[in-house]
């Protein structure tokens, strides 16, 4: 091949590669070929691992076809719904073994989902970290875990969303390092809904404002750490 031998060329950067992701349907029409080819040429398989994943049907599991006009145009839902809520809906919708079915249901559930994201986001930032000075904005960095010395001194409530937190990540990782990538989108919904946006972060706002009951400056403080931690 071309550049063959030199450490700077795209060759050596990008091959072999490590995971190959595909549809089960052209396993041999192309995935076998591109190894038979790549041996050959280089003397090395391109990758070591094929992610198949199933085929993307219609809702009631049909194959997707014009003439049945059951076809869902990927421009025409990212403008109704985002790029985010239809992918996340391929990547969750993975079930090994078997197709993905698609529906505007679950896209626009996952739109919502995208949605929720953005607002918590927004209430961290806008909201609770307005009354934040310049020296606790640049200790709120996270780039490690938290210590267990930081972490005995919190109230039970910053305890248990940041135990849950550490739980997801270990979790996660595993499914992501097994290709269980619907596991993972389900684990992280279930989390930032459920346990982030609709508990932890109510519970944040009796830290945080003086109406809801917060008079306490290190829970207020406490409370914009795990929020942003988290």
């Amino acid at each position: 091949p071309a550049s063959e031998g030199d450490e700077n060329s795209d060759l050596a950067r990008f091959y072999p590669a490590t995971c190959l992701e595909t549809g089960y349907d052209i396993l041999f029409f192309w995935v076998a070929r591109m190894v038979m080819m790549g041996i050959e040429l280089t003397g090395k398989s391109p990758f070591s691992v094929v992610y198949l994943h199933g085929l993307v049907r219609a809702a009631d599991g049909s194959k997707m076809s014009k003439t049945k006009g059951n076809v869902i145009d990927p421009l025409e839902t990212v403008a109704k719904y985002g790029a985010d809520s239809l992918r996340y809906s391929l990547v969750t919708g993975v079930t090994p073994g078997q197709d993905i079915p698609l529906n505007m249901e679950k896209i626009e559930a996952n739109r919502n989902f995208a949605n929720k994201l953005w607002n918590s986001c927004k209430f961290v930032t806008g909201n609770a970290l307005k009354n934040a000075d310049e020296e606790e904005l640049n200790q709120l960095g996270v780039s490690s875990p938290m210590t267990s010395e930081e972490f005995d001194k919190l109230l039970l409530p910053e305890k248990y969303i940041i135990s849950k937190c550490h739980s997801l990540v270990a979790s996660v990782t595993e499914d992501l390092e097994k290709y269980q990538l619907g596991a993972a989108g389900s684990k992280i919904y279930e989390f930032m809904w459920d346990q982030y946006a609709d508990w932890y972060i109510e519970i944040s706002k009796t830290r945080l404002y003086e109406g809801a009951g917060g008079d306490s400056i290190e829970e207020a403080k406490a409370a914009r750490r795990v929020l942003v931690y988290v």
